[in-house]
């Protein structure tokens, strides 16, 4: 009895494990593609400078 009961937990676990472990993956995925974006506007913005004053020293 006790070891059947423990046998059906296994796919219990193994299921919350596995959304667990999506979840985080897609966080992380959402994370870094955040940072990257947040990159991309300051690199957009240093390059704006960098038109507008070699368009003012013209």
């Amino acid at each position: 009895m006790e070891i059947q009961f423990i046998a059906g937990l296994y796919p219990i676990i193994f299921w919350i494990f596995l959304v667990t472990f999506c979840i985080y993956t897609v966080r992380s995925i959402r994370r870094s593609s955040d940072i990257k974006a947040k990159q991309l506007e300051r690199i957009e913005k240093k390059v704006d400078q960098l038109l507008n004053e070699q368009n003012s020293t013209k």
